[in-house]
């Protein structure tokens, strides 16, 4: 019988809580996940379709950056949530910061824990419905399944599912 435990995992000086049994983590894509964090435009709106414990979602929103956070894993989720939690909860002295206009507020980020397709779909056709975005960037880091999510684009602005 495989043996759990609980660690933190230290993502780009970010504090993160994690269990081994229950969400997937890779340490070697560290750099990567900081590369693509940093690439998103602030004025967007970031759609993480697979966020599993939020390697993209806390940078990001640190940055300033609305995300909308999408996990199928439930475990994942609650780790995120956890992360969110830890790490994008001002002190006081930031939220004075903020208020003073020195520092820009974190990006809020909305949690789902649905089938990515069902976010495409439904949540992120909403958002370009809606239009109070100039621009939305879609993460799919589901290494060799982000691929199954394209068919859910096809048709997207004629809503022809």
């Amino acid at each position: 019988m495989a043996q759990t435990f609980s660690f933190k995992i230290k993502i780009d000086q970010n504090e993160t809580p994690k269990h081994s049994g229950e969400t997937y983590w890779n340490s070697r894509l560290q750099e990567e996940h900081q590369k693509m964090a940093k690439i998103i435009d602030e004025k967007s709106l970031c759609v993480d379709l697979c966020c599993g414990i939020g390697p993209f979602v806390i940078p990001i929103a640190k940055r300033g950056i609305a995300v909308l956070a999408n996990d199928l894993n439930p475990n994942s989720i609650k780790f995120l949530q956890k992360n969110i939690k830890e790490n994008l909860t001002p002190s006081r002295a930031r939220l004075q910061k903020v208020k003073m206009g020195k520092i820009a507020p974190f990006g809020n980020v909305d949690v789902e824990n649905k089938d990515g397709n069902f976010i495409i779909r439904q949540n992120l056709y909403e958002l370009v419905k809606k239009g109070d975005w100039a621009q939305i960037e879609c993460v799919m880091n589901l290494p060799g399944g982000a691929i199954f999510f394209l068919p859910a684009f096809k048709g997207f602005l004629q809503r022809k599912f």
